[in-house]
């Protein structure tokens, strides 16, 4: 017998509000227990890959969400956002990373906040190379169940570190693997990071030399002053011990080199066949 269709409009509606009850009255605790000063810091460790397993190097990671406060950077001229002032010298808004030659790129933030229109919390980012743009997508949080509306390569499991940053900041981190489409049409053997929409808040501003540490507040980059923050593996003790794991080769990759290895072979032995 099938399920109505309303049926399954009446579930997202009632998880919806769930979530929205949840975490309004979450946030609410927070902002009167702690307050946006003693929002903990995240550092996403990524790893940015194609779906025949190489490496992307030189890529571009934009990423940007809501502050504490669940307001976004919006309008320069504009200081105060549905009752709460900007949390320019704390945070940024936006950021971008650079992908190294092995794909992995950092990012330093805070915990986005939540806004009516969506309670969850959430972090669009998208990715760019050459200037093309690869990817949108947006990551969210496994301590708010987000597996069970969004696949898994969208979901960060936070973990809290054992040691402080070099500023003694006790922080969270998370480790990502983004795959894109390679750019040669070869088919592809691995999972794509699933796209997601823009929404209505992407920076209108360029910001791709604003650096990875959206932690060092504004400052006046918007009005051609500072070069914007730049965190470092220096700066990050808990990565020698994380990133290992993600530059090993996948198995992607192995499985790839293994089919091309094949394909070599057979025309080879081929004529070897025919010409002895």
């Amino acid at each position: 017998m099938a399920i109505p269709r309303w049926n399954y409009s009446l579930q997202i509606l009632l998880l919806y509000f769930s979530f929205y009850i949840k975490h309004s009255d979450c946030q609410q605790q927070q902002l009167e227990q702690e307050g946006p000063s003693n929002n903990p810091h995240i550092v996403l460790y990524g790893s940015l890959r194609n779906d025949v397993g190489e490496s992307v190097p030189e890529a571009q990671v934009q990423f940007w969400h809501a502050d504490y406060n669940g307001n976004y950077y919006r309008n320069p001229s504009n200081n105060d956002v549905d009752g709460y002032e900007l949390c320019n010298d704390t945070f940024s808004y936006f950021g971008t990373a650079d992908t190294d030659a092995m794909g992995i790129f950092l990012l330093k933030t805070q915990r986005p906040g939540l806004y009516p229109s969506r309670p969850i919390t959430h972090i669009h980012f998208k990715i760019w190379q050459n200037g093309q743009e690869l990817l949108t997508s947006q990551f969210y949080f496994n301590d708010e169940h987000a597996s069970r509306m969004f696949d898994d390569m969208l979901v960060l499991t936070l973990q809290e570190s054992i040691q402080d940053d070099n500023n003694g900041n006790s922080f969270f981190y998370a480790t990502k693997t983004v795959v894109v489409k390679n750019n040669r049409n070869l088919t592809g053997i691995e999972k794509l990071t699933p796209d997601q929409q823009e929404g209505p808040f992407y920076p209108v501003v360029d910001f791709f030399d604003v650096g990875n540490d959206m932690t060092v507040g504004l400052l006046d980059r918007l009005e051609g002053g500072g070069d914007g923050g730049v965190v470092t593996a220096d700066e990050l003790p808990i990565l020698e011990s994380v990133l290992p794991l993600s530059s090993a080769p996948s198995a992607g990759l192995i499985f790839n080199a293994s089919i091309n290895i094949v394909l070599t072979l057979i025309p080879i032995s081929l004529e070897i066949f025919y010409n002895r």
